[in-house]
């Protein structure tokens, strides 16, 4: 289960498509922010701080995303992600 009626967060959830040799840059989210990326088709590299990560369909990663990070697609084909952003409950 991805998302619960329960939840006490906001929550983004997504489809990120990435044409090949293209790449999105993201600023930090809020302190407590996280991102579940899953990866649905072709590939993309997460860039977290100084490290890349390639994920490739069937992979998922979630990271603390209150850094500045980025996705990029060095392949050939289009990269489709399902991305589940969670931020920190409000106040």
């Amino acid at each position: 289960m991805l998302l619960s009626a329960r939840t006490q967060h906001p929550v983004d959830v997504y489809e990120m498509v990435v044409e090949p040799a293209c790449s999105h840059a993201s600023d930090s989210h809020p302190p407590g922010t996280t991102e579940i990326l899953v990866q649905l088709a072709g590939t993309l590299t997460l860039s977290l701080r100084s490290d890349d990560l390639s994920l490739r369909a069937g992979d998922a990663v979630r990271f603390s995303a209150d850094v500045s990070h980025g996705y990029r697609n060095d392949g050939d084909q289009v990269s489709r992600t399902l991305c589940v952003i969670t931020y920190s409950a409000p106040e």
